[in-house]
């Protein structure tokens, strides 16, 4: 990492930005990103580097870890709605309207996130796509167009640093951030964040029960073959196997099923360009369709 010495100061405290980016398919990408997000600040006022001054961590670090527990630090208010610009760790809204208040150009800012966002995980896209087929190919033995869809995402954690430029600069991506919430600004946040996340990607929750009775009848096949009385079958086995087909004729009734199209149609997932707080950046001004 480089260091940047020409930190962008608010009331004089370094900060850094906690920006949540879902990656809602790989292939095709859809990237979202959330519309709220956390600043965390430094504790100590930034002074330029010099050799007294490079130990004093409170300083040059933005870390919430780290800075959470020095005397300077100031916890939010209550709904953190009394005086947004207050506190060492602030929402990241607050932060964009304080910065347009100064008179700074906070679209292109935002653009330029995004676009930085959008290069940084193109970049190991072709490493994603590659890791989710080699791992959904040991499940789905047809061919690609014929699999089940993704259900498989991620909820990245960017942290974004601002130079005296106002140019962001990308600190590290948390591909499993925290969500703990140490105080009634992080539950808000985080449970927003969560409920969101799941409404955008549509998950259905019988998904996986679906799922689960395929993958007995395709073993059942295996064991007993195709076309022959699983329960006349199970009489030569043992009453442990007995216990087992009984099972699976309980769980795998389902009033509801039809054609086994229906693992392709009712799983395609359209990606709207907006989800509660998430906006598409990634294919921009379209909606994606896996």
């Amino acid at each position: 990492q480089e260091y940047l010495n020409r930190p962008f100061l608010i009331d004089g405290f370094k900060f850094d930005l906690r920006i949540y980016v879902l990656v809602a398919s790989v292939d095709p990408m859809v990237i979202y990103i959330y519309d709220e997000g956390l600043a965390r600040f430094a504790t100590c006022k930034y002074e330029d580097v010099n050799a007294s001054n490079l130990n004093q961590r409170n300083m040059h670090l933005t870390n919430y870890s780290v800075n959470k527990h020095c005397k300077e630090f100031v916890q939010a208010d209550q709904e953190n709605d009394l005086n947004p610009n207050a506190g060492s760790k602030r929402r990241l809204t607050s932060i964009m309207k304080l910065l347009e208040s100064q008179g700074h150009d906070v679209k292109r800012l935002q653009k330029s996130i995004e676009d930085m966002m959008i290069k940084t995980i193109l970049s190991i896209g072709p490493h994603l796509a590659h890791t989710y087929y080699t791992a959904s190919s040991r499940i789905f033995k047809s061919s690609r167009k014929q699999a089940t869809p993704s259900r498989c995402f991620e909820l990245l954690g960017f942290d974004v640093m601002l130079d005296a430029d106002l140019k962001p600069w990308v600190l590290e991506v948390n591909h499993s951030p925290s969500f703990n919430c140490d105080s009634p600004l992080d539950t808000d946040i985080k449970k927003a964040l969560l409920y969101d996340a799941i409404h955008a990607l549509g998950l259905d929750p019988d998904v996986r029960n679906k799922f689960l009775n395929k993958q007995r009848k395709q073993q059942s096949k295996r064991l007993y073959g195709p076309g022959k009385n699983m329960q006349m079958r199970g009489m030569r086995h043992s009453r442990y196997d007995q216990r087992w087909l009984m099972n699976y004729d309980q769980n795998t009734r389902d009033p509801n099923s039809s054609s086994s199209s229906d693992d392709e149609d009712s799983n395609t997932r359209s990606h709207p360009s907006r989800q509660g707080g998430f906006q598409q950046i990634y294919p921009e001004g379209s909606e994606a369709r896996m």
